[in-house]
């Protein structure tokens, strides 16, 4: 092993290898090095039959199966690894060459892989990481995932969001763990014990659940054998993160349609009553008008308004490194035009973006050759490494909260020595405003689970 690992990913990888079914569920905080703890983990468990038959297959997302995952194995220094992915042949030869100790793909590749199970036959550790991934418990990967996960005898999840919504985010995530013996084999039953349904439409079907008071707490009760949990700033020493935010005034013509748009929107909807998912379709419709552009009734974008890339580009070129998110097309067509004009240096980080470029981006980033990367929250909330970075900007906000921590995280993780910043950029008298508020309530929901989780990890330290 060609890696030291510090107290706390020790910890990590003993909460695995030492449990007595083999399970763990690592919640510690993004940037605190649940890979290298996880690798560690599988280099403590007990072999099953013996060191050259001990396997381990990684499930993550397909934009840190490289960037991510293969470079911290190679770092580790004890195992080779490879990634299945791309062409049938290419990951059935990757599956069973034994070869390699750690196979990486994949998501989506457990619904191949469980039509060909012979292909993970040999195989005696899984790692699901971001499980969230599998938070629906009726998605066909969640179902495909389940029957997998019956092949292996050890099991970790690794998440440093795992409810970013509800508790029941929980549900199918730790059955997929446990195979329902702490939450319940019943996602029905676990959600009329842990929440309450509340009307959102004239429809009586038209319902939300709630999380009940106290759900957190028997939920953790109920999964305090298996979590391990991290806060960054207890195990790493991290100059502090602020946030600040920049509410600007609307152009009179922005202004103009947006209001227009959203009394019209209201009006047709049930003479002024939205119902839940209207509303959201409604909300982001707006977001998008918001974002500065206006749309005719085709669709389609008649005019930017930039004032708010210009402050955002202005807040860039006052830094020396930049991550700035973005969630439409012209917001990234504005902000690259003014950076071009300012002759900021930048890169580009999406889902049209390959590996190669990916990681092309960020090496340039860490390297110093730019001042900005542009990203999209959902292609580069997980698995990035961009500690050179002093602030994270929001060009416009995101409705994930998943996304919007995680996110964050890229720059404020270990490694980092400056103080840095979350910036966030919107118009005043918006529903920006309430889209922001509403993130920092999904987060400080999570937070309290979190916080259990935390509490529990210290009584475990001090046994």
């Amino acid at each position: 092993m060609s890696v030291t690992p510090m107290a706390h990913q020790v910890v990590m990888a003993n909460s695995w290898a030492q449990h007595p079914d083999g399970l763990c569920f690592n919640t510690s905080d993004p940037g605190t090095g649940k890979t290298i703890g996880t690798l560690l983990g599988f280099d403590r468990c007990p072999d099953i039959i013996d060191s050259k038959n001990k396997r381990m297959l990684i499930l993550a997302p397909l934009s840190i199966l490289e960037a991510s995952w293969l470079m911290d194995v190679e770092k580790f220094g004890t195992y080779k690894a490879t990634i299945a992915h791309g062409a049938k042949a290419k990951r059935e030869k990757a599956l069973a060459d034994t070869r390699y100790d750690v196979v990486i793909t994949n998501h989506d590749a457990v619904k191949w892989i469980v039509k060909n199970p012979d292909l993970v036959a040999g195989f005696t550790h899984l790692v699901v990481d971001e499980s969230t991934a599998y938070k629906n418990s009726q998605a066909q990967r969640t179902d495909a995932a389940m029957k997998l996960r019956s092949h292996f005898s050890y099991v970790t999840l690794l998440t440093g969001t795992p409810n970013p919504n509800s508790v029941i985010d929980l549900w199918s995530q730790t059955a997929l763990l446990d195979g329902g013996q702490r939450l319940g084999k019943s996602f029905f039953r676990f959600r009329a014990t842990c929440c309450d349904p509340v009307q959102v439409g004239p429809d009586p079907h038209m319902r939300q659940w709630k999380d009940k008071e106290g759900a957190l707490d028997y939920c953790m009760d109920m999964l305090k054998d298996v979590v391990v949990r991290f806060r960054m700033e207890d195990c790493i020493d991290i100059p502090e993160n602020v946030t600040h935010e920049y509410f600007i005034d609307m152009p009179a013509a922005l202004a103009k349609a947006y209001n227009e748009f959203e009394r019209r929107a209201i009006y047709e909807n049930d003479g002024g009553k939205v119902s839940g998912v209207n509303a959201a379709i409604l909300v982001k419709k707006l977001l998008q008008m918001l974002s500065g552009a206006i749309y005719d009734e085709n669709g389609e974008v008649v005019k930017v308004h930039t004032e708010r890339y210009d402050l955002v580009m202005q807040l860039v070129s006052e830094r020396s490194a930049s991550l700035v998110a973005y969630n439409w097309q012209h917001e990234l067509d504005s902000m690259v035009s003014i950076a071009e004009k300012m002759k900021i240096s930048y890169g580009v980080i999406n889902g049209k973006a390959t590996p190669k470029q990916r990681n092309q981006a960020v090496q340039d980033f860490q390297n110093g050759k730019l001042q900005v990367v542009f990203a999209h929250p959902a292609a580069a909330a997980h698995g990035l490494t961009l500690t050179r970075g002093v602030a994270t900007i929001w060009a416009s906000p995101t409705y994930s909260s998943e996304h919007y921590q995680q996110f964050n995280r890229r720059i404020y993780r270990n490694g980092q020595t400056k103080k840095t910043e979350t910036i966030r950029v919107g118009y005043r008298g918006s529903r920006e405003e309430g889209v922001y508020q509403k993130l920092d309530g999904k987060l400080e929901n999570m937070g309290d689970l979190l916080s259990l989780f935390t509490q529990l990890n210290q009584v475990r330290k001090s046994a």
